[in-house]
């Protein structure tokens, strides 16, 4: 009876243990999504942001990756170089109650190539027209993509 107990204690802790993992993975690439969003905000090359910081680029893609974690005073340097407050680079502990992964449109469209440039000129259109027009292309595009 007492080796079930433990067993079963066993099972719930290796259960805890996974979710923790999952979660932690999830925050991991939630951060490196905003650490690239933001450096591209900025305009700055992995060079540039890892010469700021005494960092080759190696290791300023590798943080954006996500293959290597990163230090909080590391974080704080890039943070204040990328001009957003620490906490930015967190998902809000309370906006995702569910199951479902962590998602961020708006820093994994800045962190995609030519995101930054695509928002830069859609916010340089002042008319709505011509607004809706841009929709309107890339909507296409995308759906020409789907049906090939």
């Amino acid at each position: 009876m007492a080796t079930q107990a433990l067993a079963q204690s066993d099972r719930r802790l290796s259960r805890h243990r996974n979710e923790r993992t999952k979660v932690g993975a999830e925050i991991n690439a939630f951060v490196a999504q905003r650490l690239k969003a933001a450096r591209r905000a900025v305009g700055l090359s992995q060079t540039e942001a890892g010469d700021h910081l005494g960092l080759t680029f190696q290791q300023v893609q590798k943080y954006e990756r996500g293959a290597n974690r990163i230090s909080a005073g590391t974080l704080s340097a890039l943070a204040e170089l990328y001009h957003r407050p620490v906490a930015w680079f967190f998902p809000d502990p309370t906006a995702n109650q569910s199951s479902e992964p962590i998602h961020d449109l708006p820093a994994e469209f800045l962190a995609s190539p030519y995101g930054v440039e695509l928002a830069q000129v859609y916010l340089a259109l002042q008319d709505d027209i011509d607004r809706r027009a841009v929709v309107i292309v890339a909507t296409a595009l995308v759906r020409k993509r789907a049906s090939s």
